[in-house]
């Protein structure tokens, strides 16, 4: 399976998608908007590259997954309506007043974004792991 790798910026205007390549773009106000832009922008560009019988990707039929890159900052204002900074501080260990601060744009240090990593994904895995 291959992986494309989103970049995700954020501002007062919306959301912004670009894969590292910058070949397939996605836009919205919202960051589900952005992803469905995304994906159509794929969808597109599969569809004509098959009307010109060119080549693609094969991966891009379908067997590939998107990861998502961003800024600590970014990821905490964009998911501070999920997830507050008194659950964030249970999973990583790291204080609430240490993620505020993280939240208005300082820049962790590499530990500290190891340990929010760790955290977000073991959350992920447990949450991926219930069935009901």
């Amino acid at each position: 399976m291959k992986t494309l790798f989103v970049n995700v910026e954020h501002d007062s205007e919306g959301f912004t998608l670009y894969t590292e390549n910058e070949i397939f773009s996605g836009i919205g106000d919202s960051l589900d908007e952005a992803r469905a832009s995304l994906e159509e922008s794929i969808r597109l560009y599969v569809e004509i590259m098959k009307e010109d019988k060119k080549q693609f990707p094969q991966y891009l039929d379908g067997n590939y997954e998107i990861k998502y890159k961003m800024d600590v900052s970014e990821a905490l204002e964009i998911y501070e309506g999920l997830i507050g900074l008194t659950a964030l501080e249970k999973l990583t260990g790291i204080s609430k007043k240490q993620l505020w601060t993280y939240r208005n744009g300082t820049k962790p240090q590499q530990a500290q974004i190891k340990k929010l990593q760790e955290g977000l994904n073991r959350l992920g895995r447990e949450l991926s792991a219930i069935s009901f």
